[in-house]
């Protein structure tokens, strides 16, 4: 151990107290766990119960230049889990900062701590029978509400775009001032959190996707429940249905007809790795299991959502999607609330978190999942790469194709879906399903996620999201911006002890 680590850690222990400075080398080895094969070790895990022990603890850092990695919740399986971005790093976990802080069911906003999850906010407004809830992700909903957002992950539903739906209401920079954006800025006032952006330049945008600043408190917007549920699934025969269904879905998402991120189109494998595994006959012989091999099953599929508040206005738009999608889809299917009372049960385009999606980190493994999932504790292998395409239906037909071929040629069933924000970009989400337990399969999946990304960037896609596995090949900038950001950096971190390597592959490669 460096002096310099070891003087650090006295300082956090008089500080948080000994239970809140972790070294027991089991807890370390499953903090550096992922879900897939990473040498980033964890120092020391940092377990802070009060906000206010935030900025002292950040100030220990920079005085004694040891490195420091914020997490929230640590589910960011497929991108990282809780490994941190640098070689070696203490981890600052929040996930004991878990207060709801404040609720306004008249202005439909809750605000938090970086420790607040899914499920306890579905709980919390359930316990106060909320007219309200909170749009949810696909992943665990154990997860953080400030690290998604942060990361720039997407929710179900028409308050999906959580950048545009939510508003940062403190940041302990890391040199360990803190300041509070938007309205924040200038004191007390009645209107702070409710309009992001506040009064003349706005920095929230800075603290997102980046390692300037530790988020401590977030405003996010409340949808109201809709009186008219109706859920629409299609079957898509082929390529060619895919290509047609796209384009009108475009017009549809671009006249608002249907909501954005409303509408998602998964393939088979996607589908059906949120219910089951791979045969495990294809596992003893080493084969992919191909859409040829499913009798009765077609290649791609798409579900979506229209949110009503009058049974004419539900008609209506039921009418306008059905005559849309019907001549392209080889089956479209309607539920709505009244004749499928189900629909307001666990379902997540209501807000009711799931961990339906966390099963298919498990698609390649021997065992089943376990009640208690832990894809990192249970070796499974998961490689996210997260693309983000034009709305044009011929790119994404292409780029899936070539995708979908890439994936199989390297002994992998492609799981691939897509989200559509908007009628002008989708979002591409590919997921590298295999098991950590089986020699070389760590290696050959890695081999695929940087062939995959090779792809992405020969065509001249961006990805809109990073993975710890795909930090150091961040695209370069190539305007002022670079200096403008470093320049940030060194004014708000001097020593570079804040997450290094986040979203800064230069930080990376010199290392």
């Amino acid at each position: 151990m460096s002096t310099q680590l070891h003087d650090a850690l006295i300082a956090w222990r008089t500080l948080l107290g000994d239970e809140a400075v972790e070294q027991a080398p089991e807890h370390l080895k499953s903090a550096q766990t992922a879900t897939f094969e990473s040498q980033n070790e964890v120092l020391a895990i940092l377990t802070p119960r009060l906000t206010a022990h935030i900025p002292p603890c950040l100030r220990i850092a920079q005085q004694h230049r040891v490195p420091l990695y914020p997490i929230s919740q640590g589910k960011n399986w497929g991108l990282g889990s809780r490994v941190p971005t640098s070689k070696q790093a203490v981890i600052l976990d929040l996930s004991h900062l878990n207060q709801i802080i404040e609720w306004d069911e008249t202005l439909a906003t809750i605000t938090v701590e970086p420790g607040v999850t899914f499920q306890q906010v579905h709980d919390f407004l359930k316990k106060h029978q909320s007219r309200h809830f909170l749009a949810v992700i696909g992943g665990s909903p154990d997860a953080s509400l400030i690290g998604n957002a942060l990361e720039r992950g997407d929710a179900i539903g028409p308050y999906g775009e959580r950048q545009e739906v939510s508003s940062i209401r403190e940041i302990v920079l890391a040199n360990g001032e803190v300041i509070h954006p938007g309205f924040g800025h200038f004191g007390d006032n009645d209107i702070d959190g409710l309009y992001r952006w506040g009064l003349g330049p706005s920095c929230e945008g800075l603290f997102s996707q980046s390692n300037f600043g530790v988020v401590t408190k977030m405003t996010f917007w409340l949808m109201p429940k809709p009186r008219f549920l109706q859920l629409f699934f299609c079957e898509l025969a082929d390529l060619d249905q895919l290509e047609q269904t796209l384009a009108r879905a475009q017009t549809l998402l671009l006249e608002e007809i249907i909501p954005r991120n409303c509408i998602n189109f998964w393939n088979i494998y996607k589908l059906l790795a949120r219910k089951q595994q791979l045969p495990l006959e294809l596992l003893d012989t080493g084969q992919v299991l191909r859409w040829e091999d499913l009798p009765g099953q077609a290649p791609w599929y798409a579900s979506g959502a229209l949110y009503c508040h009058h049974a004419a206005h539900a008609k209506l738009m039921r009418e306008l999607v059905e005559d849309a999608l019907a001549p392209t889809t080889q089956s479209l299917f309607f539920f709505d609330q009244d004749s499928h009372p189900q629909l307001l049960e666990n379902n997540p385009f209501l807000g009711i978190p799931s961990d339906e999606n966390v099963r298919s980190t498990y698609w390649r493994k021997r065992s089943a999942p376990p009640e208690e999932m832990d894809p990192d504790g249970d070796m499974c292998g998961a490689l996210w790469l997260c693309p983000m395409l034009p709305f044009r239906q011929e790119i994404i037909r292409d780029f899936v194709e070539s995708c979908q071929e890439l994936i199989f040629a390297h002994g992998f069933e492609p799981n691939i879906g897509f989200g559509c924000p908007s009628g002008r970009v989708v979002r591409v989400f590919i997921a590298i399903n295999y098991d950590r337990e089986v020699d070389g399969e760590d290696q050959r999946a890695m081999e695929c996620h940087d062939a995959l990304f090779a792809e992405l960037r020969k065509r001249g896609h961006m990805p809109y999201r990073l993975g710890l596995q795909s930090m150091q090949d961040m695209p370069a900038r190539h305007d002022g911006s670079k200096r403008l950001l470093r320049r940030i950096k060194e004014e708000v971190d001097p020593h570079g002890i804040l997450a290094p390597g986040r979203y800064d592959s230069e930080c990376i490669k010199s290392e």
